[in-house]
């Protein structure tokens, strides 16, 4: 069983964040992200004009999935 949160997202005024919950993740992806988007600590701010690929939301939470089920050993 996975505990905790995989991921988040969060609304403000100026942009959309999409929370990664893993510093490691993030930057272990910081340069797939960044050819697109800006990445602050585990956070992905992107707007509505400039969606996140879902392709990178999918690897994401798979990527999360996979280090709940490491931890939870």
């Amino acid at each position: 069983a996975l505990k905790g949160d995989l991921v988040g997202f969060v609304s403000q005024p100026k942009h959309l964040s999409f929370l990664t919950m893993s510093p490691d993740l993030a930057s272990a992806m910081k340069a797939e992200i960044e050819r697109t988007h800006r990445l602050s600590g585990a956070t992905i701010h992107f707007s509505p004009e400039n969606p996140l690929p879902r392709a990178l939301v999918e690897k994401i939470v798979l990527a999360r999935v996979k280090e709940q089920e490491v931890r939870s050993r």
